[in-house]
């Protein structure tokens, strides 16, 4: 997969590329970063959950994250949290492998990273016991939190020993690829990019099997085994995502909008909101009012 089809982490610090994010069900910091955005990216990820439960979709495959517990997400595969409780929080970990290099023709990269980052059927690790690496996930949490005197220097420890962890427990599983499925997520990546481009358009399904070359039927049975939603269902959501992000924009009303992200009616559009997000747009917007004077 070619680096122009994945979506690219913009780092606040280029000198130190990590990022912590804090999501909760109406508000991410920082903003666009959370729930119910299907992505991928070129960078590692953890994800803890330190309140309620929070559900993840990774490659079509739901995970259950209760308090306490973590996730792997591995560069490359798709993703997203699409349920979490009303009082949920969790907390994204997200870096370049080339973190854990130390230099860049270690033997590092070349003995414990390169061989687990570049498996392309390792596309995820549940940690559901408590163990190190949830330990040092909390310690990255409360130095976001509290902040740290060498907080570069702290982090990127921890951040190794979560690594060394990881790396000894994965050494010890048997991993069955699977190539179909490889050329399968390939192939969805590819219309999730013409998605992301065109989803103000009127877009046909026609359109989007075009984009992956293939038959409408093939697209849908692909869209259904990666991601448990047909083509349409995820152009409607990912119009949605767009739409929580303008609705922070108090110059535009719930009409200009719609009709930003695509909808040709206001009604379908509010209707649709309702159904993911449990809220109208209007009440999402003074919810979101309400945690920004809060925090």
């Amino acid at each position: 997969m070619e680096n122009k089809l994945h979506i690219l982490n913009g780092y606040t610090d280029e000198l130190f590329p990590v990022n912590i994010c804090v999501v909760r069900k109406y508000s991410d910091l920082p903003i666009g970063s959370g729930f119910k955005s299907l992505h991928w990216h070129e960078d590692l990820q953890f994800v803890l959950c330190t309140k309620g439960y929070v559900n993840y979709q990774v490659n079509g495959i739901e995970y259950k994250l209760k308090e306490k517990e973590a996730l792997f997400i591995n560069k490359g595969a798709l993703h997203m949290s699409n349920d979490m409780s009303e009082d949920g929080e969790y907390v994204t970990l997200t870096f370049p492998e080339e973190l854990l290099f130390f230099f860049k023709e270690s033997r590092m990269k070349y003995k414990y990273v390169w061989p687990y980052t570049r498996m392309d059927f390792l596309r995820c690790y549940e940690i559901k016991e408590k163990n190190q690496i949830i330990k040092c996930l909390y310690d990255i949490y409360n130095i976001h939190l509290k902040g740290s005197d060498m907080v570069e220097y702290d982090v990127s420890i921890l951040i190794t020993m979560i690594w060394r962890d990881l790396v000894k427990s994965l050494s010890k599983i048997d991993f069955i690829p699977n190539k179909k499925d490889v050329e399968r997520q390939e192939r969805v990546q590819v219309m999730l990019v013409y998605i992301h481009t065109h989803y103000a358009d009127e877009l046909s399904l026609k359109d989007i099997a075009d984009a992956g070359m293939m038959s409408i039927a093939q697209c849908n049975r692909c869209f259904n085994k990666m991601l448990n939603v047909t083509p349409y269902e995820y152009l409607i959501q990912y119009r949605l995502q767009k739409a929580t992000n303008l609705l922070k924009d108090a110059t535009l009303n719930v009409t200009e909008i719609s009709e930003i992200v695509g909808f040709n009616n206001v009604t379908h559009f509010i209707q649709a909101f309702k159904k993911v997000y449990g809220i109208s747009p209007k009440k999402y917007r003074m919810m979101e009012d309400q945690d920004e004077k809060g925090s």
